[in-house]
């Protein structure tokens, strides 16, 4: 009789194809939707954004690359207006270092990207990575939001070798408040933000004397600005048993104006908004003729008021 054996060879390969899978996976994680921020007129504007690069696989070097966005420049990035105007920003890696973040098409150096690497590792590991977008102060357009898009891109290797892995996208997202503001100022001085009140004192009154004030507007709508003088053209007596009044002489940049006692005066209805350095209007108050008024100390207090067209 004649025995057969035969033998059963089971090769189980699912293992190994598991760990091939293993061998080189690099994506992006956490990138934010939008970057948000108000904008500031007097002040820089430092955002900062983060996401994640994870990694399971064998040892690799990679980097990410930021696009120019609509402006099509890394010289400057520009968001755009949902009522017009632009607001100037720029990405940067951080905001001491200020490296300009680029992508492969301005042919970028090692430090206008951002890099990393990872060892040898089977599990996944995550690196988290930060950059820094930035405002310039002293910009002035139109209220509203401000947009712009940015693509990052993944790649796998070195700015001499690489593989793009992944790309996502965020928006830069920046609001321009609505700015309406009133300065007084010396005659000739810049705009300047906390100075809302100024007095005029003429010492002894005498025939002649002049006083001057600048009354400066920043805004960015159409405005009408208007003024209410207590005693029109005139100052009065502090007390309230005597009405004496001494006249004054009133020119707005240069040209008289006359005001009524307590009744609104229309100094200007704007045809646009103002530039960031403002708008000047200038105040020469003089003492007019002097009909012996009786002695004493003479006011007039006069209110400014700016509103939207």
């Amino acid at each position: 009789m004649t025995r057969s054996k035969s033998l059963l060879l089971m090769v189980f390969l699912f293992p190994l194809c598991v760990a091939l899978g293993w061998s080189q996976q690099l994506l992006f994680q956490n990138v934010p939707n939008r970057i948000t921020g108000t904008y500031t007129l007097d002040a820089e504007l430092v955002l900062t954004g983060t996401f994640s690069v994870r990694h399971r696989g064998g040892p690799t070097e990679y980097f990410v690359t930021f696009s120019a966005g609509s402006s099509g420049s890394f010289e400057t990035r520009l968001a755009s207006g949902t009522g017009g105007g632009v607001l100037a920003y720029q990405i940067y890696d951080a905001a001491d270092t200020r490296n300009v973040l680029k992508d492969l098409s301005a042919n970028p150096t090692p430090q206008e990207v951002l890099r990393g690497s990872f060892p040898d590792d089977s599990g996944w590991t995550t690196q988290d990575l930060s950059f820094v977008v930035i405002l310039p102060p002293g910009q002035f357009p139109p209220a509203g939001t401000f947009t712009d898009t940015i693509n990052l891109t993944l790649y796998q290797g070195t700015l001499a070798s690489y593989t793009q892995k992944a790309q996502r996208s965020f928006q830069v997202r920046i609001t321009m408040p609505a700015v309406m503001e009133l300065s007084l100022v010396p005659p000739g001085s810049p705009f300047s933000a906390g100075s809302t009140a100024s007095t005029l004192d003429f010492g002894i009154l005498e025939e002649g004397k002049t006083r001057a004030v600048d009354l400066m507007v920043r805004s960015n709508q159409i405005y009408t600005l208007s003024m209410v003088s207590q005693y029109g053209n005139a100052l009065q007596i502090v007390d309230p048993a005597d009405t004496s009044t001494v006249p004054l002489r009133v020119t707005l940049n240069g040209t008289p104006i006359s005001l009524t006692p307590a009744q609104s005066y229309t100094v200007a209805a704007s045809a646009s908004p103002t530039a960031y350095v403002g708008v000047r209007y200038s105040f020469v108050f003089t003492v007019d003729t002097l009909d012996f008024p009786t002695a004493g100390d003479y006011s007039c207090i006069i209110t400014f008021t700016l509103q939207a067209q």
